[in-house]
């Protein structure tokens, strides 16, 4: 070997090694679940973790609750103006039936006069029977027809009540109020946790549902009242209700084919 050759020396690293950076675990809002916050060259210390969370948080919580609200507040309208609709049906049906549920006047008035006429020239209704025979209420049919039919006008009047009431309810979930980012955050997060508890989507998705219902109890009621007068037209009304029914619930089983 030369005597020119240099020593080899050993890299020596002589500096302390460098922290691994901070990893905080807090609790997603928006989930419930844990999430992991990284300070991957965050300088200033946890103000600037807490500060890009609440705006991250902010940002992915807006894109949810716009779409949340108008899911929802179009499917509320929907409800409200078909409930609208079909109970102006539904009660013109009703004062239609209203009459059946007392005694016929008209009738009453028609048997007095004759009884007053035979009185006094007994041969104008030779031969009829003018025996009275004392109205007992309306029939069995026409009870249990009016009763659906009610029941049928407020299960729709039920759901326009629940839609009215989910729309304020949404308009108030879509305002927090005024504050630190981090405040307006807890403000919404607080609200968000109050509409899972009390199961808000359960009861909106719940009112189609009733609409449903209302429409199936009004073809029954419909059928039975026409059944004494025309059995064909009453059988062809509750085989077109049985369809309805079925195409809504086949809808709603996410059917590919409606």
């Amino acid at each position: 070997m030369s005597d020119h050759s240099l020593p080899i020396q050993e890299p020596v690293d002589d500096a302390d090694p460098q922290p691994l950076p901070a990893v905080q675990k807090v609790a997603s809002p928006t989930s419930g679940r844990p999430a992991v916050i990284e300070s991957f060259g965050v300088t200033g210390g946890p103000t600037d973790v807490k500060s890009r969370f609440w705006t991250t948080y902010s940002r992915e919580a807006a894109d949810y609750d716009t779409e949340f609200i108008e899911r929802y507040k179009s499917d509320m309208d929907i409800v409200l103006i078909f409930a609208g609709l079909f109970s102006a049906v539904s009660t013109g049906f009703l004062v239609w039936q209203a009459p059946n549920l007392s005694q016929d006047q008209a009738a009453v008035s028609h048997y007095l006069m004759q009884v007053l006429i035979n009185k006094i020239d007994n041969t104008t209704f030779s031969g009829q029977d003018l025996t009275y025979y004392p109205w007992h209420g309306p029939s069995y049919t026409v009870v249990w027809s009016q009763s659906l039919n009610y029941a049928s006008l407020s299960a729709s009047l039920l759901a326009a009540m629940g839609a009215m009431l989910g729309k304020q309810w949404l308009n108030h979930f879509n305002h927090f109020g005024r504050g630190t980012i981090d405040g307006r955050g807890r403000r919404r997060q607080q609200k968000l946790d109050g509409l899972q508890r009390w199961h808000l989507d359960a009861v909106l998705e719940s009112l189609p549902v009733l609409i449903q219902l209302s429409l199936f109890l009004f073809a029954i009621s419909l059928s039975a009242s026409i059944w004494p007068l025309q059995k064909t037209v009453a059988s062809v009304i509750m085989v077109m209700a049985s369809c309805g029914d079925t195409i809504l619930y086949l809808n709603r089983r996410g059917f590919p084919y409606i």
